[in-house]
């Protein structure tokens, strides 16, 4: 029997991949449903769905407070006070300015005096021993009573023991308040030269007038300084 021809069954092939074609692209309408035993290409695979979080990076700004130190104050400057310390120039007696701390007693002055001329004095010295243990007080009635060591005129000549005097009467009468003084000498009533040298009473007080004598011309004509 002899089979189709080559022509026919080209034909033939045709026509099938034709309507295949044709029915794959058409939707039917209506048939039976079926279920595939099994879904193609790993279809039916569930899959884990990912979620990416965005993490947003917050910056905190911190504000830093600095503590300054408090500033530093300056020492507090001790006020002064401008007072006469007379000394011996040759045989005579004048003052030096000298500054010692605001308001000094007695005691703070005649050590000031004992301890000589001040710092860049020229041509003046003392006639009183440097350091002698002199004392005094305010008896707070004009008069200061000032007290000797014993041997205070020890080893000094007749002029510089009146000098010597005289630097202590001079400087304390320019003293608020002071006006006279009285001489001890171990606690007992002392009699010490005047500027002529004349001996004073034993206790008798002596001032300024007493010792005019021994100061330099030029310090005569300053007035001496009242008592306060």
């Amino acid at each position: 029997m002899t089979g189709p021809s080559p022509a026919r069954t080209v034909s033939l092939l045709a026509i099938a991949v034709l309507a295949a074609v044709l029915g794959a692209c058409g939707v039917p309408d209506r048939g039976p449903v079926h279920q595939l035993d099994r879904v193609p290409f790993g279809l039916d695979v569930t899959t884990t769905s990912s979620t990416t979080t965005s993490s947003t990076t917050s910056t905190t700004l911190v504000a830093v407070t600095t503590t300054m130190p408090p500033p530093t104050t300056p020492p507090a400057t001790t006020p002064t006070e401008a007072i006469h310390l007379y000394l011996v120039s040759g045989e005579q007696l004048r003052p030096a300015t000298v500054q010692l701390p605001a308001g000094p007693t007695l005691g703070d002055v005649l050590q000031a005096l004992t301890a000589g001329p001040p710092p860049g004095s020229t041509g003046l010295r003392s006639a009183l021993d440097a350091g002698a243990s002199i004392t005094g007080r305010d008896d707070r009635n004009g008069v200061a009573t000032v007290d000797l060591p014993a041997g205070f005129f020890e080893g000094l000549s007749t002029v510089d023991q009146r000098l010597a005097i005289g630097q202590i009467v001079l400087t304390l009468v320019e003293r608020p308040g002071i006006g006279q003084v009285r001489f001890t000498r171990g606690g007992a009533p002392f009699a010490v030269p005047r500027g002529s040298g004349e001996l004073s009473g034993a206790g008798a007080v002596v001032s300024r007038l007493d010792f005019l004598d021994l100061l330099a011309a030029d310090v005569l004509q300053r007035p001496a300084t009242p008592p306060q």
